[in-house]
């Protein structure tokens, strides 16, 4: 019998089968795999729409060489761009570009439409924001 912990963890994954099943068509439509589009939707998720090139890579748990590649296929695509980090100009910083912003939202929507999430209420959302939080560190 499935302990408390495996029914967590399914209901995770069926949220993230979800919005992958939603933003999949969109990724594709513009000829970007799902990992070339969680380093699009990385972008979009910070601040200032951009990261180092070690911070981005972090966040896809990838070596540089690999988000070397995904960086250039989203360049290649108008989708974002490499600047020299104004903080250490030894360092880039990948930057979306306008098309880039809107695919971003163009993904946020389709996700929004699809989230098993839209389901709880705001207090709901705001207390699995936190959970989700403690869990990830």
């Amino acid at each position: 019998m499935p302990g408390p912990l495996t029914t967590t963890i399914t209901a995770i994954e069926r949220i993230a089968s979800a919005h992958r099943g939603a933003a999949v068509p969109v990724l594709h439509e513009i000829g970007l795999s799902e990992t070339q589009g969680s380093l699009l939707w990385a972008l979009g998720g910070s601040i200032t729409h951009d990261l180092t090139m070690s911070e981005a890579a972090a966040a896809l748990s990838c070596d540089a060489s690999n988000l070397t590649l995904l960086a250039r296929h989203l360049e290649s695509l108008d989708l974002a761009e490499r600047i020299p980090d104004p903080a250490d100009g030894r360092r880039k910083r990948l930057t979306l570009t306008d098309r880039g912003r809107e695919v971003v939202a163009r993904m946020t929507r389709a996700l929004g439409d699809a989230t098993p999430l839209r389901s709880l209420t705001e207090a709901e959302r705001a207390t699995l924001d936190e959970l989700l939080a403690k869990a990830v560190g």
